[in-house]
């Protein structure tokens, strides 16, 4: 609890926005899936959260790479809000937020508190006993995208947010902005900005 709570605080910091801001593609870009996209880009994201601790994931994408990496963020954001309902809009949600989860973890700097600076330092000795924690860590980081997911479940007067054309347009207008600027390398620059305005408010 203690790494969810960490996480649930650090909401409060600019360099948070890294990975919550693009969380929004599958929250609203999914429509009536957003829970269960939410859930998959939360998994994507702390899975390559805990890869670039071990040291076992890319370097970030730069020049061409990150150009790619830029198209395919647009494209992921366009499948997710054009796929046909029923059984392909699931599959779509899944790999549109998968694949959002992926990216903005890859770019993300986070803040470092006690409880993950801890988490961090067992990455050396351990591999595999620290995944589910940085599972719980991007769970509290990500608990916003999280309660606005369940929100139109939860509050009957909300239901019809569940499904909604407009937020959909927000969701992919996000995400292409996203992969925009990702593709054309200022994302990097962005992320170490956040970073350091968080630096003078911890």
């Amino acid at each position: 609890m203690d790494l969810f709570a960490e996480g649930l605080w650090a909401i409060r910091l600019p360099c948070t926005l890294a990975l919550l801001v693009p969380g929004f593609v599958p929250l609203f870009g999914s429509r009536n899936r957003a829970p269960l996209a939410v859930g998959f880009y939360v998994l994507a994201a702390a899975a390559v959260f805990w890869l670039r601790s071990t040291g076992n994931f890319f370097d970030q994408p730069k020049g061409l790479l990150a150009l790619a990496v830029g198209l395919v963020v647009i494209g992921l954001a366009i499948l997710g809000w054009k796929a046909p309902r029923g059984r392909p809009a699931t599959v779509a949600a899944i790999v549109t937020s998968s694949g959002f989860g992926v990216v903005s973890a890859w770019l993300w700097i986070p803040c470092v508190g006690t409880h993950l600076g801890r988490l961090l330092n067992r990455t050396s000795t351990e591999t595999w006993a620290p995944l589910p924690q940085f599972a719980v860590y991007v769970a509290g980081v990500c608990a916003l995208l999280i309660a606005l997911a369940a929100l139109p479940y939860a509050v009957e007067r909300l239901a019809r947010f569940a499904d909604n054309e407009r937020l959909a347009m927000v969701g992919v207008s996000i995400g292409v902005a996203f992969g925009v600027i990702v593709g054309v390398g200022l994302y990097e620059d962005i992320v170490a900005q956040l970073l350091q305005w968080s630096l003078k408010i911890q």
